[in-house]
Parts: C-alpha cells; sequence; structure tokens
C-alpha cells in the first residue's frame, strides 16, 4: 500500500478482494469434499495447495485491512480494533452504505465457508 494513497479509497477495494478470495475458498472446499468422496488423493492434494494459498492470500489481505482500520479508526494501544462498520460508519458518502453492503457480504461468504468446511 503505497504511503501516499487514501486509506478511505483502498478499503472498499480491500473487501472486494476479501470476498472473492473468500468465495473461492468457498469453491476449492466442496471441490476438497467431491475428491474425498470419490477417493481421489491427488485431487485432494490439489485442493490442499489450493487453501495454502488462498490463505496466504487471506492473512495478507487481513493485514492491509487491519492497517487501513487503524489508519481510518485510530484506537487507543491495546484497545480492539474498529469493526468493518465501525470503519463504514467513518467514510463519507457514497463509501459508507458500499462499504456496510460489503461487510455484509464478507459475513455471509464467512458463514458459508465455515458451513462447508464443518
Amino acid at each position: 500500500m503505497p504511503a501516499h494513497a487514501d486509506p478511505a479509497l483502498q478499503f472498499e477495494p480491500l473487501l472486494g478482494a476479501l470476498i472473492d478470495t473468500h468465495e473461492q475458498m468457498v469453491a476449492i472446499a466442496l471441490d476438497h469434499r467431491a475428491a474425498i468422496s470419490r477417493a481421489d488423493p491427488i485431487a485432494v492434494q490439489a485442493c490442499i495447495g489450493q487453501q495454502a494459498v488462498l490463505s496466504a492470500r487471506v492473512a495478507d489481505l487481513e493485514s492491509q485491512r487491519r492497517a487501513l482500520t487503524a489508519a481510518l479508526v485510530p484506537s487507543r494501544p491495546g484497545a480492539a480494533a474498529a469493526t468493518i462498520t465501525a470503519v463504514a460508519q467513518a467514510l463519507p458518502e457514497p463509501a459508507r452504505p458500499r462499504t456496510l453492503t460489503a461487510a455484509a457480504r464478507l459475513r455471509e461468504v464467512l458463514l458459508r465457508l465455515q458451513r462447508e468446511n464443518g
């Protein structure tokens, strides 16, 4: 993230990347389950490799999200970081409602991923 970039302008695309990456993880979870049911060790291994790549991507995106969150809604040292909803409330229109919508989509895809990984 360039030092001169506006964190408010970076937050929405970052949420989009988190949503996309987690949606890919849902698809891989479904593929993984299918590979297990077929007893296909090569496909299972491929899914595990893809999951590792996507997990690393999520870790990077989460690191970026935490940095942007701290820049947009600073908190006291030791205090919990602001939620995406709190960040959205700090953003100007029209970014606020788009960010709230993206936050809801992210929550939904995370719940789907949790169900699929059951």
